[in-house]
């Protein structure tokens, strides 16, 4: 079985761990996205420690599509969602903190469970800059950190996803 991810990053992609190309026969079936796919995504909320609040929704959309055994299951475009699950404001003896679980993928009219880790982050705007954010895993969200002041993620950021467990999208 073959996974296929056509990225939108070419000089983004060297700077974190490489897409997986491929998985092993029998950790999948059909309309499957198997585990050790990478997504990538953008993020189209902005968040900021200083505005933001817990439960607050996040959305994204991938940026490249997913496609195993020369099937797309996933097409670039498709929302994922999450929401805020930590925060806190900077102040003179706190750091500013956001914590971040993407929990859902968007399909048409079914809603799919996502099972992943974020790998890691790089700016929207030039994927060959990394972020100048702390990041920390937490579970399977990312907290975003910085020293004194709040944590601005703008929305455009990109995201890379690591699926921890497969996605059954039929």
């Amino acid at each position: 079985m073959n996974v296929t991810v056509v990225s939108a990053l070419p000089i983004g992609l060297s700077l974190l761990q490489p897409a997986r190309a491929s998985v092993s026969q029998g950790q999948t079936t059909d309309r499957t996205v198997p585990a050790g796919t990478v997504l990538d995504v953008r993020l189209k909320t902005t968040l900021d420690s200083g505005a933001s609040w817990v439960d607050q929704p996040v959305k994204a959309v991938t940026i490249a599509d997913v496609a195993v055994d020369n099937r797309v299951l996933l097409p670039a475009g498709t929302e994922v969602t999450g929401k805020v699950i930590e925060l806190s404001t900077a102040r003179s003896n706190r750091v500013g903190r956001i914590g971040v679980l993407l929990e859902q993928v968007l399909l048409g009219k079914r809603v799919l469970r996502l099972q992943a880790e974020v790998e890691g982050a790089l700016d929207g705007r030039d994927s060959a800059v990394r972020l100048p954010l702390a990041n920390t895993m937490v579970g399977r969200g990312l907290i975003f950190s910085t020293g004194r002041d709040n944590v601005r993620v703008p929305a455009g950021t990109i995201l890379r996803l690591l699926l921890k467990k497969p996605m059954r999208v039929s």
